[in-house]
């Protein structure tokens, strides 16, 4: 876990996305992510011919997996090749509420998610977190 693991967790903020709300942390990581790499899988496509483009991620890093997946489908629809893109996120914490879930990648992105049953950051939610801390802030106070 590095110091910009941590950052990225406490973002806990909203940010603005294409789809709707999204962690601000994972959303301003992904957006990083991608602006990194367009450039090079776009000449790895062109030069390779890659069929399709994998994304994964494990924790904080599949919830940037997640949101970078969708993010670079809708770069690939303006302004190159189309791939299909799937994204294994591994233990992912909740990204988005299912009704913006659904729509996200609009059935253009594959996002397969494993989760252990007993581990409880994948079932904690923005909106759970944020009272959380509310909860910690009142206990300290007291």
């Amino acid at each position: 876990l590095s110091a910009e693991d941590v950052i990225v967790d406490l973002k806990v903020s909203e940010a603005d996305a294409p789809w709707g709300k999204a962690h601000a942390g994972m959303y301003e990581g992904a957006c990083e992510l991608l602006h990194e790499a367009i450039p090079i899988l776009e000449k790895a496509a062109a030069d390779f011919g890659a069929e399709q483009i994998v994304v994964t991620g494990h924790s904080l890093g599949a919830g940037v997996a997640t949101y970078a997946s969708v993010l670079l489908d809708n770069a690939q629809r303006r302004s190159w090749k189309k791939l299909p893109v799937h994204c294994f996120a591994y233990g992912v914490p909740g990204v988005a509420p299912s009704s913006v879930a659904e729509t996200m990648g609009e059935g253009r992105v594959t996002i397969t998610s494993v989760v252990n049953a007993y581990d409880w950051i994948c079932r904690l939610s923005h909106g759970h977190f944020l009272c959380l801390l509310q909860r910690g802030a009142e206990a300290s106070d007291q």
